[in-house]
């Protein structure tokens, strides 16, 4: 029963991409049979491996991110911890999925070495995994933590203006890509944990991890852009020359390399911190397995057909004229948007702490329509060769006097938004349809306006939230003051019918 609820979920999210294409196929731009017939076959191949990885990290991965936060009142040295929370999170990044996807496309157009560029977004996430652990238990404010970091990007961009440096727009995608389907629950789970054994069970410290998490690989791959001025080929080419042996073999060296060294590293923890009974040793072991088996017939629906079917589709879309193109990618981002299975559990999660002020549905529009907009500043800034820097540095600048006005909470929810709606599907299709519609590196990008889009809109609900109570609070307030005016007002009453009963008395 669950793996057909997964089947349901992942076909949801697939069905409005494919629907667009076979139109664009047969009343716009035909594409090849071959190309077809492989993209079909992509999608049913990418449909059962990411339902059955889910289902494979439902039973091993998520639990292993609440295992090792619980354990945390276990180790006695918090900064044991904090070392090790720098190793998962090194080793959950590698795991990702789409820091694989990401990795490719970075390789194939800009000519960056795809396992340097991998290894750089780990670290970032590692480092950053650990300073999060650290915050939750040294209570450290997150709006100042988030104002300083969003304050270092606005530096580092600005720098990368002055230096001419087009090419940051990966280290946005990276950001974006790195808290995809395996980290972001990975991270939530560890966060919570920690949060609760070091008693910080706070609102602060439930959100924000993801968030901080994804600047990470943010930081990482801008500093390395700015130091080696990479700027690579900047030519889009597809991988339909490869054979599919070549592929199923490529696939099962990233698929052994993602998965492997998080599994191996968390028995080598949970043998000297856990132990764990060996009954539940197995049943991690066998979910890692089905993890194994689902990445890999995921990865390979990826690279057999998805990403070449995409770039071809975004060179048929740059014929066509720029309305067309900002529709149907508008499309693409808001189905998207409500098939994501992460979004709708955070936005449960918003309007439970919010005590139903700020419905589920509300957060669920509002990340879609970011999702539209980030889409619509893609193709236009593509159409019009708008540089990726001014746009960013832009959109920074206001996420950053939002996170000034907004309360802790919101902010914690507002950057983890941005990390859960850059999904696989952002990375595996929108991403190479970008690239696809400029023939180059400006495709690049999409992923991170898609990241930075939610953090602007769950500030604005969080602002609107913040109005709404005071405006509450100051009604209680008019209502508590009349209430106490009638109560003074009957009091006197009673105590005028007291003194005339007492004087009718003495008479």
């Amino acid at each position: 029963m669950k793996f057909l609820n997964k089947i349901k979920e992942v076909s949801i999210s697939i069905l409005p991409l494919v629907l667009i294409t076979l139109l664009v196929h047969f009343f716009v731009a035909p594409f090849s049979s071959l190309t077809l017939l492989m993209f079909l076959a992509s999608v049913v191949l990418l449909i059962i491996g990411e339902s059955i990885f889910l289902l494979g990290v439902d039973g091993s991965i998520l639990e292993m991110g609440e295992i090792v936060g619980n354990s945390s009142n276990k180790t006695n040295k918090f900064f044991i911890l904090v070392i090790f929370g720098v190793l998962f999170g090194f080793f959950a990044t590698i795991a990702e999925p789409d820091t694989s996807i990401l990795g490719i496309q970075v390789e194939s157009v800009l000519g960056i070495n795809k396992t340097l560029f991998v290894f750089l977004m780990g670290t970032g996430v590692g480092l950053m995994v650990g300073f999060a652990l650290f915050r939750i238990v040294a209570n450290i404010s997150l709006k100042l933590v988030m104002t300083v970091a969003i304050s270092l990007v606005i530096l580092l961009v600005v720098i990368g203006i002055i230096t001419g440096n087009d090419y940051l727009s990966i280290s946005f995608d990276a950001g974006g890509a790195s808290t995809g389907i395996i980290t972001s629950p990975f991270l939530i789970a560890l966060a919570l944990g920690v949060s609760i054994s070091s008693q910080k069970n706070t609102e602060s410290g439930k959100f924000g991890a993801v968030g901080m998490a994804s600047l990470g690989p943010l930081f990482a791959i801008m500093i390395y852009l700015l130091i080696a001025n990479k700027s690579g080929a900047s030519i889009v080419t597809d991988s339909s020359n490869e054979t599919i042996l070549e592929i199923a073999l490529s696939v099962l060296k990233t698929s052994l390399l993602s998965i492997l060294p998080l599994i191996t590293f968390f028995f080598i923890y949970e043998l000297i911190f856990v132990k764990l009974p060996k009954q539940k040793v197995k049943e991690l072991l066998f979910g890692s397995l089905i993890a194994f088996v689902g990445l890999y017939i995921f990865l390979f629906g990826i690279n057999l057909g998805i990403s070449n079917m995409a770039i071809s589709l975004g060179g048929a879309l740059s014929k066509l004229p720029v309305v067309v193109c900002i529709l149907v990618t508008c499309i693409f981002g808001f189905a998207i948007t409500f098939s994501e299975p992460a979004v709708r559990i955070l936005a449960k999660q918003v309007e439970e702490i919010t005590g139903g002020h700020i419905k589920s549905k509300t957060v669920l529009i509002s990340i879609a329509l970011s999702m539209i907009l980030a889409s619509i500043i893609a193709v236009l800034m593509i159409s019009l060769n708008i540089r990726f820097n001014y746009i960013i540095l832009a959109l920074y600048v206001v996420s950053l006097v939002l996170v000034i006005l907004s309360n802790h909470t919101f902010i914690g929810i507002g950057f983890d938004s941005g990390g859960v709606a850059t999904g696989p599907i952002s990375s595996a299709f929108l991403l190479p349809l970008m690239l696809g519609f400029s023939g180059s590196g400006q495709g690049f990008g999409v992923v991170g306006l898609i990241a930075v889009m939610p953090i602007i809109s769950i500030q604005v609900l969080g602002i609107v939230y913040k109005v709404q109570l005071k405006a509450m609070e100051a009604s209680l307030a008019r209502k508590t003051r009349k209430l106490t005016y009638g109560m003074n007002v009957y009091g006197n009453l009673d105590k005028l019918r007291k003194q005339s009963l007492m004087a009718q008395r003495g008479r």
